[in-house]
């Protein structure tokens, strides 16, 4: 039971996390266009962008927070990216994150590392990620451990950019008393995008990413379980003004869960969102200050659960605003809470805003 509910909980963060520096911050307060948008953010889902920000130090600081190929809460997460030897890079980052819990005991990040690598018209970026932790005692262990490595290349045609990635994590855990079980699991997952410069103010970027994740429990009774999500679109970048930046994009996602208890199928669930429309607008109101404001419309979701034989529809939107204060090489982002703006400051209304005045917050500097 508690595998089902794990592989539940895998499609549902596989389908709403989709693609997430400016900063994490900024992406979620545009709209969370993380196979589109162009920053420094991208270097979680196109490894080989990371060649791009060779004196990178940033703070994202968030009440919660999720990642395309890398499912994880936590607070705060810390790193620095640092010029290496010759047309090279690398880069740590540590976090209070925890993967998706398929464990008895919470998976804690352990560290991240990125090495980069420049030549002449190509990109290469390789990605390792490492969690784990273990409770034991005389007679029982609980653990759970995920090893990861991801890589990237992009390659520049006439100005173009075409940016190819894929990630493999191996993902282990146990319960048993004895220390006996054979629990496993895999996440792999593919991306692709292609960065065409219309003119010299839009950028077309049609993109494409598949993720699969497969969890098994061979103690009486054998669990499998699989969750498979494709995000298909096209993302347009206009920046009209400069320090003025909206991205608009449009596509398709369709996810599928499957599991099953000693060979009976227990779930066969079907999401297909058809089309989605994001939006996202960075305005630049003052030398040192933009506005952001991003949006997120399911135009026609519709789920299916063929063992109970329903289909639900829905037509959600999500929205964000936020804020950038810029100061020399230092960048300062803020997400503002939705409910802050119905209740206002706790000592005018008396109502209690989840998540604080500003649920996410980052900052960065880029020094010379």
């Amino acid at each position: 039971m508690k595998r089902m509910c794990v592989l539940c909980v895998a499609l549902f963060v596989l389908v709403m996390a989709l693609p997430a520096l400016a900063t994490e911050t900024r992406v979620h307060t545009m709209g969370d266009q993380q196979l589109f948008i162009q920053d420094d953010f991208n270097i979680w889902t196109w490894s080989s962008t990371v060649n791009n920000y060779p004196r990178h130090l940033i703070v994202d600081h968030n009440d919660a927070y999720t990642l395309s190929n890398t499912v994880e809460f936590g607070n705060t997460r810390v790193g620095m990216i640092v010029p290496f030897m010759k047309n090279a890079v690398v880069g740590a980052f540590v976090s209070d994150g925890e993967f998706l819990d398929l464990a008895p005991v919470s998976i804690q990040q352990k560290i991240d590392l990125f090495y980069g690598y420049r030549a002449s018209n190509m990109d290469l970026g390789i990605h390792v990620d490492w969690w784990g932790n273990k409770d034991e005692d005389t007679t029982s262990e609980e653990s759970g451990s995920v090893l990861g490595i991801q890589a990237g290349v992009g390659f520049n045609a006439n100005g173009n950019m075409f940016e190819l990635d894929a990630f493999y994590r191996k993902i282990d855990f146990t319960d048993d008393p004895n220390n006996n079980a054979a629990d496993a699991g895999t996440w792999v997952g593919a991306a692709g995008r292609y960065l065409w410069a219309y003119n010299n103010m839009v950028t077309i970027v049609p993109a494409i990413r598949v993720e699969q994740i497969k969890v098994s429990d061979t103690a009486s009774p054998v669990f499998e379980g699989k969750a498979t999500v494709l995000d298909l679109g096209v993302g347009c970048n206009t920046v009209p003004l400069q320090g003025t930046e909206f991205l608009t994009s449009l596509g398709i996602m369709v996810s599928k869960g499957e599991g099953s208890v000693a060979g009976t199928t227990t779930i066969d669930t079907t999401v297909n969102t058809i089309p989605y429309l994001k939006f996202g607008a960075d305005i630049q109101v003052k030398p040192w200050l933009n506005f952001r404001i991003g949006a997120q419309k399911w135009i026609m979701q519709k789920e299916e659960d063929k063992l109970a034989n329903t289909t639900s529809t829905n037509s959600d939107l999500t929205y964000d605003l936020g804020a950038g204060i810029m100061l020399g090489d230092v960048q300062f982002d803020a997400r503002l809470s939705n409910s802050f703006l119905n209740n206002g400051p706790y000592l005018l209304s008396g109502a209690e805003t989840f998540g604080g005045m500003f649920p996410s917050v980052s900052f960065k500097y880029d020094y010379r």
